[in-house]
């Protein structure tokens, strides 16, 4: 993917998934769509400041595993080395931040966060400096003063804002930035930054080499003080868990998804959560299917014989609209041609809900055919829709439904400890356990299609009614919490 060299502005890195299907039983099982499988991705050091809100240009190492923000050591012990790197396909600038990246560009920036301060009496910055900047590029040094996340003050690049250029070759010295006056004004966070290219006045090429090196960083004249601002400290940023064949935005500080525990079934399942951003909203998106350049591939392919898609949610924002996504290709070739799409608003719910989406009926309705399919799920609606941050969807479960195979699942069943009756039935059938058990089960009709799940806890006997439906076979199949699974046929007259 390319990558934008916009100033201080971070672009999201997407891993790519690769995606296949298997069938097993009465479904053709999505790959990983359980989310029983993630991968680690270890990342790379950070200084400790005491804060979150701290940001740097860590995409260089989603591009080509080096970083351009980096611990070093001189007379003093360690420091923060910021230098331009080569990228895979352009030189990739260098910054830090004690804070987070900005919302908008030129006069009018706000960066997010920073650090508390209160004494309105500073009247610059300090800090530790060894640099070099060939070839007549510079860097900068960049201080601004916020109350309540507004710039206030005095600045020389708008309300509270000091930018100071560094250019030229400097051997390690103390450096003093001063304001034309203090701040004079009531301020409750600061944000510095450091860079070693002009991300604000210039844009790419950028200056192979330049590099700042930074230790020591004070503001002076104020009783306030840098959180990690000698950097002395540093920890390796947590690793990145994220679900095998499944494409999601990799974000180490701003995730816009986890993996849970509270999953409908087994151990672990996807959440995918809107976040606040700079004054924007991020959605939190997984796709079933190949991405590159925002372009989807499918490479989920339609089992013969399934003509629905079931998978589990819940959804905790009463404000906001989820979404799924299903869309469809017929193969051309080394081609798909994509035939139909149809999304689905996810809403409010208290606890998991299914969602089952017969596919099969709307193709035979239009005739409509298709080979392959990708499935995008997204935590908040994608258009017409105000997104709300604190939106979270919780995805389990992703799977065809199928008759392949399930009456001969059913009738390789041996032995039970559960017991059907009266069965056959006309309407109320009663399993009884033979002792308590929670957990869930699942009602297939006689074509295997899935028409109910229903949990259960601290149950020695469950009730299902089957009055409304059709005659014929019914199948239920019980999973219990200790892990114990079993399959009983009933016949409704």
């Amino acid at each position: 993917m390319g990558y934008e060299t916009k100033p201080l502005k971070m672009k999201k890195f997407i891993l790519p998934a690769i995606l296949c299907f298997f069938g097993i039983s009465a479904f053709a099982q999505i790959e990983n769509g359980d989310f029983e499988n993630w991968s680690k991705l270890i990342l790379f050091e950070h200084p400790v400041t005491g804060m979150s809100t701290m940001s740097s240009n860590y995409e260089t190492f989603f591009d080509n595993g080096e970083t351009n923000v980096n611990q070093i050591f001189h007379e003093e012990g360690k420091a923060l080395r910021v230098e331009n790197i080569q990228g895979s396909e352009e030189v990739m600038p260098g910054y830090f931040l004690f804070g987070n990246t900005p919302n908008s560009d030129g006069e009018e920036m706000i960066f997010g966060e920073g650090f508390d301060v209160s004494d309105a009496s500073v009247t610059g910055v300090r800090m530790d400096l060894n640099y070099n900047f060939p070839n007549e590029s510079n860097g900068f040094i960049i201080v601004q003063f916020k109350s309540e996340g507004v710039p206030v003050g005095e600045g020389n690049m708008g309300s509270g804002t000091h930018m100071f250029p560094i250019s030229g070759t400097q051997d390690w010295a103390t450096t003093e930035f001063n304001f034309e006056a203090p701040v004079e004004a009531a301020i409750d966070q600061c944000v510095i930054g450091i860079a070693s290219g002009d991300l604000i006045m210039e844009d790419s090429p950028f200056e192979l080499g330049s590099f700042v090196e930074v230790d020591n960083v004070e503001l002076m004249n104020s009783s306030d003080v840098v959180p990690g601002g000698d950097f002395d400290t540093w920890v390796a940023v947590d690793p990145i868990y994220y679900p095998e064949n499944i494409h999601v935005d990799i974000r180490p500080f701003d995730a816009t998804f986890q993996r849970t525990e509270e999953a409908f079934e087994g151990n672990l399942a996807l959440e995918l959560l809107s976040i606040d951003y700079n004054g924007q909203v991020e959605i939190g998106e997984a796709v079933f299917g190949l991405v590159e350049n925002e372009d989807i591939t499918p490479n989920i392919e339609l089992p013969e014989g399934s003509s629905m898609v079931n998978f589990m949610y819940k959804y905790s924002s009463g404000l906001d609209k989820g979404e799924v996504r299903f869309i469809f290709y017929q193969e051309d070739g080394e081609s798909f041609n994509p035939v139909y799409t149809e999304a689905l608003e996810l809403s409010l719910t208290d606890g998991f809900e299914m969602v089952e989406y017969d596919f099969g009926t709307i193709f035979n309705e239009n005739d409509i055919e298709a080979s392959h399919m990708a499935i995008v799920f997204s935590s908040s609606k994608m258009e017409d829709n105000q997104p709300q941050a604190g939106s979270v969807l919780t995805v389990d479960n992703v799977q065809f439904g199928s008759a392949l195979g399930l009456f001969d699942r059913f009738d390789r069943i041996s032995t039970l400890t559960i017991t059907a009756y009266p069965n056959p039935t006309i309407g109320r059938v009663v399993f009884d356990f033979h002792g308590s058990n929670s957990g869930y089960y699942r009602v297939f009709n006689g074509s295997g299609m899935q028409i109910d799940i229903v949990e259960y806890s601290n149950a020695e006997k469950v009730i299902y009614n089957l009055l409304s439906h059709a005659p014929g076979k019914y199948f239920f199949t019980f999973n219990h919490n200790s892990g114990h699974t079993e399959s009983v046929r009933v016949m409704k007259q």
